[in-house]
């Protein structure tokens, strides 16, 4: 039977999180089938004449954009649980899982600008791709590459102060900063910068996956349609045919089987 791929025939991870992905980040999915697909083996699918694309800058392109989104869904998890927290007496063992969870997302944000940028190496582009997680990547660094920022609770909520961007501004955290200056440092609790943030992260990573369909469209000469895979059962297995669209050259076909 004949169908074109959808995120239902990814990775375990993209098919626990199809719905999640369709609505927030649409583009993902729109890239994938265009461009990456699954061959039933977690391999992407082969497409005849991609341009100047070869096999290795689709296979960096590939690792990339898969970690992008594996990155994402790491913040949107962690943002989850901050945006669950309710005000109480804040204990020293909560104060530090809090901690930890804020380390652990500064970390990711971070992410977003070391995956973009291989996507842009991947690509031709330059810093289209990567400038615009520039703020994120200095708040990263000013978060984990100093000591534990001033930080403060007030009405039982964490309080930090305010990481500085690429730019830095007056009374924000940055590596050279220190305790003494807490009181002139500007606060917001930590639920709403994670909670922020992680919306923040989701229109960039939009935009950037956006730019880099085009880019490829624009390496490959063409618009490119979805895959499709042909499966047919076969012995108690399911034979996968992938082929790619007629846009992309002659369209050429692999066959793998899997498991039932």
């Amino acid at each position: 039977m004949k169908k074109q791929v959808t995120l239902d025939d990814g990775d375990g991870v993209e098919r626990e999180n199809a719905a999640w992905l369709r609505s927030r980040l649409p583009e993902y999915e729109t890239l994938w089938k265009r461009f990456i697909g699954n061959d039933g083996s977690n391999r992407h699918l082969h497409i005849a004449n991609l341009g100047s694309i070869t096999e290795a800058k689709r296979e960096a392109f590939t690792q990339a954009h898969y970690s992008l989104m594996r990155a994402v869904l790491d913040l949107r998890d962690i943002a989850e649980g901050f945006s669950n927290h309710k005000a109480g007496r804040l204990t020293i063992t909560d104060e530090r899982r809090v901690h930890r969870e804020w380390t652990c997302f500064m970390a990711y944000l971070g992410r977003l600008r070391d995956m973009a940028e291989k996507m842009d190496n991947a690509l031709g582009t330059g810093e289209r791709i990567w400038r615009r997680f520039d703020d994120f990547y200095s708040q990263r660094n000013n978060v984990l590459h100093s000591p534990i920022s001033a930080q403060q609770i007030d009405c039982n909520y964490l309080q930090v102060a305010v990481p500085a961007k690429r730019t830095p501004i007056a009374k924000t955290w940055t590596q050279a900063s220190r305790w003494s200056d807490a009181c002139e440092m500007t606060f917001v609790e930590l639920d709403r910068f994670v909670i922020e943030s992680t919306n923040e992260a989701i229109g960039l990573v939009r935009a950037s996956i956006s730019d880099a369909l085009s880019r490829i469209e624009e390496l490959v000469g063409t618009k490119l349609e979805p895959l499709w895979i042909e499966t047919q059962g076969i012995g108690g297995e399911t034979s996968v045919t992938a082929q790619s669209s007629s846009t992309c050259g002659t369209p050429t076909s692999g066959t793998c089987r899997v498991e039932n």
